[in-house]
């Protein structure tokens, strides 16, 4: 059965926040970071909880960027004949002004605020920077999902015949593609 739906994630897939948070480590603890230090999923909660206070905070979390090729990734999927929903883990305090962020850069599209995304990523394929969130949606769903590779520590393999890795947007095309046969 071929998939009509792609449920992505935007933190660390479409809005680089992981270049943030390395500033912040900087800017806060006086430390230099690379993604490849970031060895576990709760790696900023456990060492440097400044910087999770900045992802409710929006004056600081809007500081970020969108990664160089979103828009035309996300149209590209659509030409694909997909329908594409943003599934992103909000702190309620940004939640509206997240909103508004993502239909400004991308218009029209569904965005869901869910921490849990297994519960809303069925009979979607799923893309994301998190193994627990991959991991979650195959045991949930048994449905194919992209995990995107930014370099981080914590990307681990997984042996699923149902994902695939990606590090930019064509290998996630390409990717969607072997999926979604």
């Amino acid at each position: 059965m071929k998939l009509k739906t792609i449920s992505s994630d935007f933190d660390n897939v479409l809005f680089n926040l992981e270049q943030l948070n390395i500033i912040h480590a900087k800017m806060f603890y006086g430390v230099d970071l690379t993604p490849a230090d970031i060895t576990y999923w709760n790696f900023y909660g456990e060492n440097y909880p400044k910087i999770v206070n900045t992802w409710g905070d929006f004056s600081f979390y809007q500081k970020g960027e969108f990664i160089n090729g979103d828009i035309d990734f996300i149209n590209t999927l659509k030409d694909m004949g997909f329908e594409v929903q943003i599934v992103t883990a909000s702190f309620p305090s940004i939640a509206a002004e997240k909103d508004e962020m993502i239909y400004d850069r991308y218009g029209d599209i569904r965005i869901i605020h869910e921490k849990n995304k297994s519960i809303v990523t069925k009979d979607s394929i799923l893309i994301d920077d998190g193994p627990h969130n991959i991991r979650d949606h195959i045991l949930t769903n048994n449905q194919p999902a992209v995990i995107v590779d930014n370099g981080f520590g914590w990307t681990e393999h997984f042996d699923s015949h149902l994902v695939r890795r990606a590090a930019s947007f064509s290998d996630i095309i390409e990717s969607v593609h072997k999926l979604n046969k």
